[in-house]
């Protein structure tokens, strides 16, 4: 049996480019949080046992990141976990203003303040 090797290949490829996004936001967020704490990514890298490389690929998003490397990252840059992962996007566009947090009820602008205390980055 012959199975054509572009209709696999474009499937990959569309799966790569829905996940893509996720993990460039990781990268992203650990870029800046290296920056944040003063550390080169060589520093990172011999930190966690990666080399430099992946610390780049990783950052720009292009290399995958295994669950135990995750959270040696994280540990390395003493953050939790969830800290690395993208906020969820709000499916119509919406975001809460100041100008909008403020004309709302009170006990609805502090569930509000509440919940945007959660937020990172």
């Amino acid at each position: 049996m012959f199975t054509p090797l572009t209709s696999i290949n474009l499937y990959d490829i569309k799966l790569s480019m829905q996940t893509l996004p996720f993990y460039a936001s990781i990268g992203q967020r650990i870029q800046a949080f290296r920056k944040k704490k003063g550390l080169t990514q060589k520093q990172l890298a011999d930190a966690t046992k990666l080399s430099r490389t992946s610390i780049t690929n990783i950052e720009k998003g292009r290399q995958k990141i295994l669950v135990h490397t995750l959270f040696e990252l994280a540990s390395a840059l003493a953050i939790e976990v969830p800290t690395l992962f993208p906020e969820k996007e709000n499916p119509k566009g919406l975001s809460m203003t100041s100008e909008k947090i403020k004309k709302l009820p009170k006990e609805e602008k502090n569930w509000v303040m509440k919940i945007k205390s959660r937020e990172v980055i």
